[in-house]
């Protein structure tokens, strides 16, 4: 994925590894598991993995915010939508 794509644009369900449905406390464990594999630490080697890190932290902002994860949602499933349709138009 394009790291300077606005979040978004990504799907963070499938960056975080979570169904759309996760409660608040499985998007919590998956972004705790997520951020220990990509930490810039643990991963000295990698120059993207500040910003992989950073962009799970703005998943998981996102994703316990109602608000905000009901708008993501929303702009989300529109998209889908209009893959779906490219794709039937070939």
């Amino acid at each position: 994925s394009n790291m300077d794509t606005p979040i978004q644009n990504e799907d963070l369900y499938k960056l975080l590894n979570i169904d759309e449905n996760a409660t608040e406390k499985e998007i919590t464990k998956a972004y705790r598991t997520a951020a220990l594999k990509v930490h810039p630490d643990k991963n000295p080697d990698d120059p993207l993995a500040a910003q992989r890190f950073r962009r799970l932290s703005e998943a998981l902002q996102l994703l316990t915010d109602a608000a905000a994860r009901a708008a993501y949602d929303k702009v989300r499933r529109g998209r889908q939508a209009a893959a779906e349709r490219a794709r039937a138009l070939g």
